[in-house]
């Protein structure tokens, strides 16, 4: 996953690998692991590898790749386990980060996001090289630890529903040749769908499973409306949020009376800052967003935001790939 910063950096260039030990665990795809028959209230140990590429020297000065200011972090994410923590790896090899991630499953019950980061750990002041401390200068892909199989609705913070655009007392018929409408006003969101649109289109979106043919044009499909809805929902959170700090600072997250704007607020917070550790994302945006500017500046970034956690641009890539791997 691109991610353009205002200093130098190796992008997603990190390797990972973890070792569960004697835990069963089978693979999904690159970047999933789902954990076979997980005893709830155990807790598993994970010991995370992580391969630094030696060109990492070159996103700091030359004055200071002789001894590199620079840390490498494991960042931990649960949202079900409203966890969000960082553990640092140790330096096993001059490239060779490790450490143990110990997995509460008392804690967790749905699954986790592991993305390791190599950080600056000390002040900067050299043009176009990373100058704050905890500034990223490379990450790797991000994993998902799976305790549960992955539910197949849109999330905990939406619900979907098929409905006639044309006879329908949600849309006004006026656009009832519309697919979609959120939503958002009531205790969980809803994205009406409108069943009146071709059997086709219906059917594309209908499909199951995972690499058929059929599979990547459904998935672009549910990305470019996931990216709308989205927008609108982080928003809507956003102004909330920014309604409570008026009442009197500090503000936290947990004062939404929402929870699924609770919930929304903090699984994008980390991209909204993308040059920020994720745990440092929320209390940057519970700090300072009471500020017109910084207000201002939030809401600028929700599409790019939403664009970076549904990949996007990875997704779209991939499927105008296919449409010319045969041209």
């Amino acid at each position: 996953m691109t991610v353009l910063l205002p200093y130098e950096s190796l992008d997603e260039a990190i390797a990972v690998d973890f070792d569960f030990g004697a835990t069963t665990v089978t693979k999904l795809g690159d970047t999933g692991h789902l954990i076979d028959d997980p005893v709830p209230g155990s807790i598993i140990a994970v010991q995370i590898d992580a391969q630094v590429p030696g060109t990492i020297k070159r996103t700091f000065p030359k004055h200071e790749r002789g001894n590199l200011p620079m840390e490498v972090l494991a960042a931990i994410v649960s949202i079900d386990g409203s966890l969000r923590v960082s553990v640092p790896l140790t330096r096993q090899k001059s490239s060779l980060f490790t450490g143990t991630l110990s997995l509460d499953l008392n804690r967790i019950s749905e699954a986790l996001r592991v993305t390791v980061f190599a950080v600056r750990n000390a002040p900067g002041s050299t043009i176009g090289y990373a100058g704050e401390p905890g500034a990223r200068v490379a990450w790797s892909p991000t994993h998902e630890i799976r305790v549960t199989e992955r539910k197949p609705t849109g999330g905990n913070f939406i619900k979907v529903v098929w409905e006639d655009f044309s006879s329908s007392s949600v849309v006004d018929s006026e656009f009832q040749d519309t697919l979609y409408y959120l939503e958002s006003g009531g205790t969980l969101p809803t994205l009406y769908l409108n069943k009146s649109v071709s059997v086709a289109l219906i059917k594309l979106m209908d499909t199951g499973g995972h690499g058929h043919p059929r599979a990547l044009p459904r998935d672009v499909l549910f990305k470019s409306i996931a990216a709308t809805v989205w927008c609108e929902l982080l928003r809507s959170a956003l102004g909330d949020l920014r309604d409570e700090a008026v009442n009197g600072m500090p503000v936290e997250i947990d004062s939404l009376a929402s929870e699924w704007k609770r919930d929304i607020i903090r699984l994008l917070a980390p991209f909204l800052f993308p040059n920020l550790l994720p745990e440092a994302a929320e209390p940057e945006i519970c700090s300072k967003i009471n500020e017109d500017g910084f207000y201002t500046l939030l809401l600028d970034r929700v599409q790019l935001a939403v664009q970076l956690e549904l990949k996007t641009s990875d997704i779209y890539s991939t499927f105008a790939e296919k449409v010319f791997e045969n041209a």
